[in-house]
Order: C-alpha cells, then structure tokens, then sequence
C-alpha cells in the first residue's frame, strides 16, 4: 500500500549485524536527532557490545537477531528469517540496512516481505582492494546479486560511491552520497585531561599517542605496534594507548613483548570512555587498510586532535594533508612513525591542525545538514514509490 505522509509517520527500520563503531553511532544520531513527529525509527541488531545499552535508553523498538560481525551462514539465515518477520508484522516503510550481514539479511527481507522501500548505507563494499582477487571476484558478484533487490543507496564517501560504479555494483544515480557526521554533543565540552592521564598511570609530562580500534586485520594494528617500537628507540617515554578488542589481540601483545615495547604499548580493551582516552591523547592514529567515513576520525578532530592516518579512500575526504593532519602510505611502519615524530616536535602545528580539524568537522561533517539530507532521502524514496504503485494499485518489485 502506498504511504501517505500527511496522515502518518514515516516508518524506519534499520538493521545491522551489530553495534559496534561507527556504525552503531550513525544509527543512535538518527534515532536521537530526526525529528519524531515525522519519523519513527526501529533498530534490529545482534547483541553484545557495549553501545547496545545506548539504544535500550534511546526509547525506541529494538529487535534482538542472531548475528555477529563474524559470517556465518546459518546465523545470516536466521537473522535473514527473523528481519522478514519483523517486516511483515510491521507497516514499515523503508528498510535500512548497515554493514555487510546487516545488508544481505536485510535486502532479502525486504524484497520478500514486499517492503516499499530497501536501502542500504555503502559503509564499505566487501570487494574492497584488502582482499585477494579472487576473492574480491566472488564478493563483487555477490553485491551484483543483491543489488536486484535494494531500491537505492546512501554511500559514506565519494570513493564508495566510485568504487561501486567501477565494479559495476550500482549505477550512479542510484546512489546518494551523505557523510557519516557527528553530533557535536557527543564530545563533552571540557575533559579533564590531567586527571584522565593519572587515572591511567600515565607520568606526567610524557608524550601519548593511540588509536580506538577493533583489534582485527582490516585495522592493521600492527603496524601501528611496530611504528611504536620504531618511535620508542627515539623517544623513550612515549606512551600509546590502542583502547579495543578484537580476535587479534593475543597476536598483538605477543608482537609487542617481541618487539620490546610491552610495558609502553597498553592495551586497553573495549571501553565505555573513548571520547575521553582521545583527549589524552597528543595525536590520534589509524592504521587502516580500507574503511569508508570512520566515525573515530571525526571524534578526533571534534576534540582538536590532529591526526596521523593511512592513505585510504575514505580518509582523503575527511583529514587535509598538512592542514588537519597527515596522511601516510599503507603498510609502512616506518613511514607512519616519522609522521608521529614530526608532529609530537612540533606543539605549535598540532594545535594548528587540531583547531583546523575541529573547524573541519563543523562545517563538513555537522549533524544540521547530514540529518537534513537523511531526512530528504527517506522523504523523496517513499513518495516515489508511492507514485510508482499510484496507477495499478500495487508496485513490482525489481525482479
């Protein structure tokens, strides 16, 4: 059935694997900032991070799937099975999917249960350049497949929407490019820096580096541990945090003991005070070997850090070499430690760049305008199905 906004609300539900990162951030803005007497939004995600709570507070629908970060068929089949159910009890409007799982479960569910409106946010493609080619084969072949059942796309940068044009995944005009943003209230307006680096045992006075991550093989933290070693021969009294979890973090440590900077690299685990571990920091880092818009950069610059990233696609659009940053080549520790270096002897350029990167994110990455184009996509999506299925009283689908 068509919907008609003036009568009633626009219903949203967004579906994802879990709520970890910046994924689970994007949807809790969304949830939090668009405005409720025009959208109602439900959330589905599988359990056990330590954002979840965050969406129990939020006062909206969730929706407990049996799904993880990990691929596993007979989770992606359940969670696939109990999406479906959800949309056909729901009068929902428009399915939104994030992450990988998030958007097969989802486009399937969607289709099947004859949802209006199937979208899915492009956070990354799986057939990304850190995969080997054939593997990359199968996984683009995959996104051909689903694109048949996805009305439209919101891709986080500029470089997913060019690399799935290239693939040949999705066709341009399908797609809408809206940045993930960051709500400016979500970095407290004074932290106690001083305090924080006590409560962590931190010396005064010492130098501190470090990155919030999950500890896995597309963060490449490892070679963030190995330009910390190169660093700590020069500069003995650096400190650096990596605040996450992950299933590499034994390897991780265990490179750290061999490479001599265990008692310098600390290992933090998940943590609820991110934002906060940030502010300790002199300079922020990632090591990525692929991502889209990452949420943690913003957070960064949102507390004028400057920040020291890796030279992919997505971190082009958010960090300006030399201006609020420095951008470095992938795979090079020694590199990526020089960076480091230049900037921890320079203080009168990292305050430059962090007030630079802060300025940066209000003015490009501002949750006014992202939640505004948000709030005009799912808009237009629902009123051009509902003129598509105008004239025979029921739309067809894709396929």
């Amino acid at each position: 059935m068509g919907v008609n906004t003036a009568e009633r609300k626009v219903r949203v539900l967004h579906v994802t694997a879990t709520t970890t990162g910046g994924v689970g951030l994007l949807i809790l803005a969304l949830i939090k900032h668009l405005d409720p007497r025009e959208f109602d939004i439900s959330v589905a995600f599988g359990r056990g991070y330590l954002l979840d709570h965050s969406f129990d507070e939020a006062g909206v629908t969730v929706y407990t799937l049996p799904t993880s970060r990990r691929v596993d068929l007979r989770s992606v089949l359940k969670g696939t099975l109990e999406v479906y159910r959800i949309l056909s009890r729901g009068r929902f409007d428009i399915v939104q999917s994030q992450t990988s799982v998030g958007g097969v479960i989802s486009r399937l569910a969607g289709w099947a249960a004859r949802t209006p409106v199937v979208l899915w946010t492009v956070q990354g493609l799986g057939a990304h350049p850190g995969h080997a080619p054939w593997k990359r084969t199968v996984l683009c072949a995959i996104e051909k497949l689903l694109d048949r059942f996805t009305d439209h796309y919101v891709a986080v940068s500029r470089d997913l929407l060019d690399q799935g044009v290239r693939a040949g995944i999705f066709r341009a005009e399908r797609v809408t490019v809206i940045p993930n943003f960051l709500p400016l209230d979500h970095v407290p307006p004074t932290i106690d820096v001083a305090a924080k680096r006590r409560a962590l045992g931190i010396p005064e006075g010492c130098p501190v580096i470090g990155t919030v991550t999950r500890l896995e093989p597309q963060k490449a933290n490892e070679i963030f541990v190995r330009a910390a070693a190169r660093m700590a021969s020069k500069m003995p009294d650096l400190i650096t945090l990596i605040a996450g979890d992950g299933p590499q973090r034994a390897e991780l440590e265990e490179l750290a003991r061999h490479l001599g900077v265990a008692e310098r690299v600390r290992f933090l685990g998940w943590r609820t005070d991110a934002v906060e571990l940030m502010a300790t920091m002199d300079i922020f880092c990632m090591t990525s070997r692929w991502e889209g818009c990452p949420m943690v950069l913003l957070e960064a610059m949102a507390l004028q850090r400057p920040v020291v990233a890796t030279d992919f696609g997505g971190v082009r659009e958010i960090v300006v070499n030399e201006e609020t940053g420095l951008v470095v080549a992938l795979e090079d520790s020694e590199a990526f430690a020089g960076a480091v270096l230049r900037l921890l002897a320079a203080d009168a350029e990292r305050a430059r760049m962090g007030a630079a990167g802060r300025q940066r994110v209000e003015q490009c990455f501002n949750a006014g305008d992202m939640l505004a184009a948000y709030a005009r996509l799912y808009r237009n999506l629902v009123h051009e199905h509902a003129a598509r299925e105008a004239p025979s009283g029921r739309e067809s689908r894709r396929v």
